[in-house]
């Protein structure tokens, strides 16, 4: 389906690299030397920049890791009877990601950004909430979160640079939504006995549950949508929450980007996507697609040949209206069929009561997500359920402004170069995970958010003296 032009290296080398890569991951799940799949990590960043390959292959070999994480984690951690050790190798696709955007910048490859200065304001108020921060590792998890969108972002802006690479990228990434899909039906029927062959109490101690996945399926397996409850799709993500994001990612590629010249493949794969995102019974990954969907249609409505509006203030209304409905429709869901999210709802005004008092922040690694031995109660008014009231409460509201700065500048850069609406209204997505992170705390985690971070930086990496491209 793809083909190599005469810049690039031959398909051995890339496949070489990516053999190295998942195989010192394996190793090091099997084993028990976790330092293996780190050195990988960086041996593996540093081949997939210096061979001369097709740009968008490394950031589908992102993709690919973290899509196989918890499988290799999983298996391999099952056959050699691996648990404390696995912990640290949950971070190696993270690594992957972080190594590959250190060397792009070391070699002179990819140059900071605007968005660098906003990242950087947001580490300075890390740093001031790491002196009255918990746990170490706890610390790294939050920085990892708060780092994710911005590597990915501009890893895609530097690999996906041009609307070939991107529609070269949308289609293997559709190959690998369908195998997940299928996957994830198999895994389904299988239950718990094919789960545990695959190793699902070796990563859900991984992450930390130790005391899930060894009876039976773990509780998020299980959610109800309208008071309906249903049987969550995992597929080799082995975390439906985060799945959801993926074929979010996936069905916004297949309806917006004209990636296949066939409209039944198309709608085919539209529709498998939606199904898709329904079996996991993920609200994340359906409220993001949403609010991309619902700024499309008033975008296209806003900038019609009736109405007329320009281009950038249809973007920015649509952006504003479809925030709106969301907000109003998460808060009627909320009080009305909840049930199991409730908590979700409670977190973002109870939480901000709390913040109010201590507008500095409480500290890095501090609040709901680690308090093991509190209250429900006191779980919700930190930030339990919630990663930007999370996030908030653990910055204060200084690195909330900065993180709005973040997303705000992502969005800039997306809608600064663009050739045609069909690729404008990507720079819906920056706002619109920003937006649903406040009823969801896995927004900012790797496995959901890289593969919409890759879209968004990569029409931002369009190049601007193209002669196609239009002045907004």
């Amino acid at each position: 389906m793809l083909s190599y032009d005469n810049r690039s290296a031959q398909p051995l080398q890339y496949i070489a690299c990516l053999f190295f890569l998942l195989g010192t991951f394996s190793i090091a799940s099997l084993t028990g030397f976790n330092y293996f799949g780190i050195f990988g990590a960086f041996i593996g960043a540093f081949l997939i920049t210096e061979i001369n390959v097709n740009k968008q292959y490394i950031a589908f070999s992102i993709l690919l890791s973290l899509s196989l994480q918890n499988l290799i984690i999983g298996i391999f951690g099952h056959l050699g009877n691996q648990f404390e050790s696995l912990v640290i190798l949950t971070q190696v696709p993270f690594l992957f990601l972080f190594f590959t955007y250190s060397f792009l910048i070391l070699k002179r490859k990819i140059f900071f950004s605007k968005l660098t200065i906003c990242i950087g304001l947001l580490l300075l108020t890390v740093l001031f909430a790491a002196t009255e921060g918990g746990g170490l590792s706890n610390m790294v998890l939050q920085v990892r979160n708060l780092t994710t969108f911005y590597f990915a972002f501009e890893v895609g802006r530097y690999s996906l640079d041009s609307p070939l690479l991107l529609k070269k990228f949308i289609r293997m990434f559709l190959i690998l939504a369908i195998v997940m899909f299928l996957s994830g039906i198999v895994l389904l029927i299988g239950g718990f006995q094919l789960y545990s062959y695959i190793g699902i109490r070796n990563v859900y101690f991984a992450k930390g549950l130790s005391n899930e996945g060894i009876t039976g399926m773990p509780g998020r397996f299980t959610t109800d949508i309208f008071n309906i409850p249903i049987v969550r799709m995992g597929s080799l993500y082995f975390e439906p929450v985060t799945l959801s994001y993926f074929f979010s990612a996936a069905f916004v590629c297949s309806y917006i980007i004209k990636w296949t010249k066939s409209i039944v493949l198309s709608v085919t794969m539209t529709l498998l996507m939606g199904v898709a995102i329904l079996l996991t019974g993920g609200k994340g990954g359906m409220l993001v697609l949403a609010s991309v969907l619902i700024s499309t249609l008033f975008f296209k409505i806003f900038s019609s040949k009736f109405i007329h509006f320009r281009m950038i203030s249809s973007f920015w209304l649509a952006a504003f209206l479809s925030f709106l409905i969301i907000g109003v429709f998460s808060n009627f869901y909320g009080q009305e069929y909840a049930g199991p999210s409730a908590a979700h709802f409670d977190t973002i005004s109870q939480t901000w009561t709390t913040i109010v008092q201590k507008p500095f922040g409480h500290g890095l690694a501090q609040g709901g997500f680690d308090q093991t031995d509190a209250s429900f109660s006191d779980m919700e008014s930190t930030g339990a359920e919630s990663a930007l009231m999370s996030f908030g409460y653990q910055l204060g509201i200084q690195g909330l402004i900065a993180l709005f700065l973040c997303f705000y500048e992502m969005t800039k850069m997306t809608i600064s170069n663009y050739f045609d609406k069909e690729h404008l209204v990507l720079g819906f997505i920056p706002f619109a995970l920003f937006a649903v992170s406040l009823f969801q705390l896995n927004t900012y985690t790797p496995q959901a958010i890289v593969p919409f971070m890759f879209i968004a930086g990569s029409l931002a990496g369009f190049d601007s003296r193209n002669k196609e491209r239009r002045s907004i």
